[in-house]
């Protein structure tokens, strides 16, 4: 459901910000950086999550509260597209739900997934991570349509409505209430700076920094193919399908033939065709594809296919690594600490993207320099690279580091690698 509620209003935010609200190529990478900073502060609700139980459950009521706070935002936000400080508000409001929501859902899932046999690894990251992106799939399929035949208004306001359904789905969790004199907040705060002072966790944790910190052009790409190649709705909705499909087939092969390949192999191989691929775009940008047959549209598509494969080869790993080293009492706190890093990284993408696409003077009628924007990115993505250096494997015999007299102790293998 999280899957769906993701992707269906996206075709129709996306038109709707650039038709009816007017925003530049530039604003629309800015407001992506604002409604993604509640994600900059997932460790903030895992913390409270953990440490602050409502009426003796540390999930299901928060849960519930960003689900309401998303149908909201969802319901309010068609009515503000002239006043650009309450679009950003609603807009930052359901991002905040969705995340708060996200991040418990998450802790449910990290106290499983750190469990694991070393033969079952990764199975249930993979089904959570397959199911949503069928999900996504779905929203994909039905999200263009029905912008097509509503509206972006009445998009926003149906959308809405989902996040009371898994409100109501909750209540069927089976949560074992906790003693609130027994939930420490000061003492999960303590295992959590403790665990940071690992360099088994600190490594991992800059790894994820750095490989989503890179500057991205995608905002101004989705404008580009709308103003510029004039792709409808339809095909953009196209595009989602195909990215869909493709992630729910990574997470299948990830699952079936991944999973015992170390994570450094892993990540190394698949930031360096991901690198290689990028290029693409310039073909995109100068019409090359186009003076040798193949078509803006079948050139998007393929790198939508392959980029999405690549994605979950990345993502996958990721938050099996994460989950793994997770110390018990604190999986919430620590685990959104980790993919927190990575969204304040995108953040800082975005907004970094937007300052260079003003720089070349890239906006809503000027692409000229778009193919300068792109080579500056790709050329800084080395980094990521090289960064996969930070990465070890993790045990999975002794799973999560526990704080024992103020030392941690690692479920790191010294030896990995």
């Amino acid at each position: 459901m999280l899957g769906f509620i993701f992707q269906f209003p996206s075709v129709a935010m996306r038109f709707w910000l650039i038709e009816k609200v007017k925003l530049s190529p530039a604003q629309l990478m800015a407001m992506g950086g604002l409604a993604s900073i509640p994600w900059c502060l997932k460790p903030v609700y895992g913390f409270i999550s953990d440490s602050c139980p409502i009426f003796g459950y540390r999930r299901k009521p928060y849960i519930m509260l960003g689900c309401w706070l998303t149908t909201v935002a969802y319901w309010c936000l068609p009515w503000y597209a002239d006043d650009m400080e309450m679009v950003c508000f609603w807009m930052f409001l359901s991002s905040l739900g969705t995340c708060i929501a996200d991040v418990v859902c998450d802790s449910i899932l990290v106290v499983h997934a750190r469990n694991e046999s070393k033969e079952d690894t990764g199975t249930i990251q993979s089904w959570c991570w397959g199911l949503r992106s069928v999900g996504g799939l779905l929203a994909s399929a039905t999200g263009g349509v029905a912008y097509n035949s509503m509206g972006g208004e009445l998009v926003q306001v149906v959308t809405g409505f989902f996040p009371l359904i898994i409100s109501v789905l909750f209540l069927a969790i089976n949560e074992t209430p906790v003693e609130t004199k027994n939930t420490s907040a000061k003492k999960t705060f303590k295992k959590l700076v403790y665990s940071f002072k690992s360099e088994d966790i600190w490594k991992p944790a800059l790894f994820l920094f750095l490989t989503a910190v890179t500057p991205g052009f995608g905002a101004v790409t989705s404008y580009y193919f709308e103003n510029v190649l004039r792709f409808s709705a339809i095909q953009f909705s196209i595009l989602d399908v195909t990215s869909y499909i493709t992630s729910i087939i990574g997470t299948i092969i990830y699952k079936k033939w991944l999973t015992r390949v170390s994570f450094r192999k892993i990540f190394f191989v698949t930031l360096s065709v991901a690198w290689v691929l990028k290029w693409s775009y310039i073909s995109i940008v100068t019409g090359f594809n186009e003076s040798i047959g193949i078509s803006n549209m079948v050139l998007a598509m393929g790198d939508s296919i392959i980029l999405s494969l690549l994605g979950q080869f990345i993502l996958l790993p990721s938050v099996v690594l994460a989950a793994k080293i997770c110390p018990d009492g604190v999986e919430g706190s620590l685990y959104a600490t980790l993919m927190s890093i990575s969204n304040f990284a995108g953040v800082i993408s975005s907004e970094w993207g937007s300052v260079f696409a003003n720089m070349y003077g890239v906006d809503r009628n000027h692409f000229g320099n778009f193919w300068k924007l792109i080579v500056l990115c790709n050329l800084i993505d080395l980094g990521p690279i090289a960064s996969v250096a930070l990465i070890k494997e993790p045990t999975i015999k002794d799973v999560g580091p526990q704080v024992e007299h103020g030392e941690l102790l690692s479920s790191y293998d010294n030896d990995a690698l």
